[in-house]
């Protein structure tokens, strides 16, 4: 049999079979676990605007500001939760001779249902691990601050180097500290306010810029007297920390202006 429809009424279809007339129907249940099945362990932190500015409407920001430094946003890891999240690689395309950027790449990240993202939230992916190349400032005690957490269990091999030449040893002259996030100094160490650079295994630390499904709302038992509300698993697109965000403090953030 076959349906007429048309201003016209002459353009003609097979006559569509719905299972379930007039609905369609989203169970969350079935987001959640292909989330859990085919997610990877992340750890998501949110963040807040830094209000170290000149005043309410202007952009001017300390650059060594004591709360954020230099960043412009302040990280609440007091509040960070720790879930699986699906990350697709994804690839945006800028032309070089129009732009003068080359083509670069982004992701997207599809989270829990329970797991409220916002703009620049911090996404730390805890099972694997990537090689970071860090130039440091050498502090008066034994401990040096790291841009991001080391990863444990990694084949990357780490190494320092300071700026007379000397080269370290991990385990001989350092060890990595990934619960306080630094590294932790022996008897042969550089000398106090010297810089040396360091290459390690780090968590692969990501930045939400865009919200895809920000507010992603829907209503089960969509036909019955009383409707339950909840929220569907969210999704945006996050980017490489060190190209995210532009500070004035750490130069290499302002390669992606």
């Amino acid at each position: 049999m076959e349906e007429k429809f048309g201003p016209a009424n002459n353009i003609t279809r097979p006559k569509r079979i719905n299972a379930k007339p007039g609905r369609v129907d989203l169970k969350l249940q079935e987001f959640e676990s292909l989330i859990i099945d085919q997610g990877i362990w992340c750890r998501i932190t949110p963040c807040m605007l830094c209000p170290n500015r000149d005043e309410i409407n202007s952009t001017n920001h300390k650059l060594d500001c004591p709360l954020c430094g230099g960043d412009e946003m302040i990280d609440l890891p007091e509040y960070s939760a720790e879930a699986w999240a699906i990350l697709q690689g994804i690839k945006f395309e800028r032309h070089f001779e129009a732009q003068g950027l080359f083509d670069f790449r982004d992701a997207q990240l599809t989270t829990p249902s329970h797991l409220k993202m916002g703009y620049l939230y911090k996404v730390e992916v805890l099972d694997f691990a990537f090689a970071w190349n860090e130039a440091i400032k050498r502090s008066t005690d034994n401990m040096d601050t790291l841009r991001y957490v080391p990863a444990n269990n990694s084949n990357i091999p780490t190494y320092a180097i300071d700026s007379s030449g000397i080269r370290y040893k991990e385990e001989r002259d350092f060890v990595l500290d990934p619960k306080n996030k630094s590294i932790k100094w022996k008897q042969s160490k550089p000398k106090t306010d010297t810089l040396y650079s360091i290459i390690y295994p780090a968590l692969p630390t990501f930045r939400v810029i865009q919200m895809l499904h920000e507010n992603r709302l829907y209503y089960s038992d969509f036909k019955k007297p009383e409707k339950t509300p909840y929220y569907m698993p969210q999704q945006c697109v996050v980017r490489w920390d060190y190209l995210a965000l532009n500070s004035g403090a750490r130069t290499e953030r302002n390669s992606d202006k």
